[in-house]
C-alpha cells in the first residue's frame, strides 16, 4: 500500500514538475520566439503525452486520461501546426476509452 501511494505522489509530482516547466518555457519562447524553443516545446508535449501512455500501461486509466486531456489543453490554439501531435494524443484517448470498456 505504501509503494503504491508513493508511485501516485510520485506521478502526481511528476505531472506537476512537467506543467511547471512547460509553463515556464512557454514564457521564455514567448519572448524568444526562436524555431529552437518550439522544438522544444513540442518535445515537453511529447513528454507529457507518454507520461499518459505509460499510465495507461501501468492501469492507471483515469490519470492516463488526464494526461492526455492536459496534453491537448496545452496546444489549444495552435492546433494547426501541430497537427501530428494531436492526432497521435486522440488515438492514444480513442485506445485508452477501449480498454476501459473491455
Amino acid at each position: 500500500m505504501r509503494l503504491k501511494r508513493r508511485d501516485c505522489e510520485g506521478v502526481a509530482e511528476a505531472q506537476e514538475l512537467l506543467t511547471q516547466a512547460l509553463l515556464i518555457r512557454d514564457r521564455v519562447q514567448d519572448r524568444a520566439g526562436s524555431a529552437a524553443g518550439e522544438l522544444s516545446r513540442q518535445a515537453h508535449l511529447e513528454v507529457v503525452s507518454d507520461l499518459g501512455e505509460a499510465l495507461m500501461h501501468s492501469d492507471s486509466l483515469e490519470a492516463a486520461r488526464a494526461m492526455q486531456e492536459r496534453a491537448l489543453r496545452m496546444v489549444q490554439g495552435r492546433e494547426a501546426g501541430c497537427r501530428g501531435f494531436v492526432a497521435r494524443v486522440h488515438a492514444r484517448l480513442t485506445a485508452l476509452q477501449r480498454r476501459q470498456e473491455h
